[in-house]
């Protein structure tokens, strides 16, 4: 696709648009992109909604750049920004939380106000290897996200600057050639993906803020006895509240994904990582039935130890135990994989790995270097020893003892292949 034909395609996107859907607005970071999206979409509807999601850290050229263009260009300008300030520096204790923060609430927040159906954004395939899947028309949660520059390249937005005289921020003059929050953002070589300068050094670097990748619908609350959900800004608090009572050093914080839950009744190790949706310290699915057949649940009041160096993969679940007393461990260095649900009163130790899809029901024991296959299930408050194997899809109803490997409903010698099994 040459050039003109980029140009094209984009009208007809923004164009089709228009004709779909009643209410659009236009996400604007005053960027290179950014400037280019709102001079084609204003060229299909110049009084379109367009929202500026700033922050206490956006460097003072965006910031008067933003102000200017809105006047130059008669933009119909909103510019948001988070409803408190968190002291100190988050974005080095936890730049996911601090994008949540100061980007991804406030986005959520002005969409409603504006009573969206959808928003432009200006992203592109190219940029790097966090967008390389996103297509014209997508939706999320009733929420429509069009991307009508996702064939450009870095080039055609400098010659569409050229060609259409869009003024561009002035740090492009300094080198850069992407550009975020002044704290996470740095020069970069020629040769390097174009976001690879943004939040360098970190575990988002060349990453996403999350506008792009989450839910922008207001989320419900978490109802239950004794259990909560962290906004971003508790959430940093309850990390800061660790260090400073010396639970966790400063180094050793643990590193919470802002769509995880982790109710407080979980207890975190050191450089412990909860990965994107997961749920840590939930009620568990304990029910008995009453004298006239009713299914009553009962409460859950116990907590979550969760050791050092822990994995815990997106959207797994980890009950909290039932009794005060009681308490769900998942020991040093353990792996909980994707979708995999640990329950009630169960206690993994060191070293052992549960794979995606797994279930260990509530009150099972596992052993340490101990490996749950995918999909596999542990019943039956089920003893399982250390060293022991147990294949993918597999449903263990009694005792492993230690170093036995185990696949469907029976054990099997320890010298067997795997692979084979």
């Amino acid at each position: 696709m040459h050039f003109k034909e980029k140009v094209d395609k984009s009208i007809e996107v923004i164009r089709k648009a228009f004709d779909q859907y009643e209410s659009l607005g236009v996400g604007c970071s005053f960027g290179k992109d950014s400037m280019v999206l709102v001079h084609l979409v204003m060229r299909v509807n110049k009084n379109v909604p367009i929202f500026f999601t700033t922050t206490p850290y956006k460097p003072k050229e965006t910031q008067e750049f933003a102000v200017r263009m809105k006047d130059e260009w008669g933009m119909n300008l909103a510019i948001v920004e988070a409803d408190e300030k968190i002291d100190g520096k988050p974005w080095e204790i936890d730049p996911h939380m601090c994008c949540q923060h100061y980007k991804v609430e406030p986005m959520k927040r002005i969409i409603a106000e504006l009573g969206l159906d959808g928003w432009f954004a200006g992203i592109r395939r190219g940029e790097g290897r966090t967008r390389g899947e996103y297509q014209y028309f997508e939706e999320r949660d009733k929420l429509i996200k069009i991307n009508p520059i996702l064939e450009w390249s870095e080039m055609d937005i400098w010659k569409y600057s050229a060609l259409y005289d869009i003024p561009q921020n002035i740090l492009y003059k300094a080198g850069y050639r992407s550009l975020g929050c002044e704290p996470c953002t740095a020069l970069i070589d020629d040769d390097e993906e174009e976001r690879a300068g943004r939040w360098r050094g970190t575990i988002k670097q060349g990453g996403e803020c999350g506008i792009h990748t989450q839910s922008l619908r207001a989320e419900g609350k978490f109802l239950g006895l004794k259990q909560r959900s962290y906004t971003p800004a508790q959430r940093l608090a309850f990390i800061r509240q660790l260090h400073e009572d010396k639970r966790v050093p400063e180094q050793q914080l643990p590193f919470v994904h802002p769509t995880a839950v982790v109710y407080d009744c979980v207890e975190l190790g050191a450089r412990v990582y909860i990965g994107a949706h997961a749920v840590v310290g939930g009620k568990g699915v304990g029910a008995v039935w009453d004298e006239n057949g009713h299914i009553v649940e009962f409460p859950q009041f116990g907590k979550v130890k969760i050791g050092d160096d822990v994995i815990i993969r997106s959207n797994a679940t980890i009950d909290r135990g039932t009794l005060d007393t009681d308490s769900t461990i998942i020991g040093d260095r353990c792996i909980i994989g994707p979708r995999a649900h640990v329950g009630h009163n169960v206690n993994v130790e060191s070293d052992s790995l549960i794979l995606g899809d797994a279930i260990v029901c509530g009150g099972a024991k596992i052993g340490k270097r101990t490996k749950i296959g995918a999909n596999a299930t542990i019943r039956n408050r089920a003893i399982i020893g250390d060293d022991v194997e147990v294949a993918l899809g597999s449903c263990v109803f009694k005792d492993i003892p230690n170093g036995k490997k185990w696949i469907e409903e029976r054990t099997v010698k320890k010298t067997l292949d795997w692979k084979n099994l």
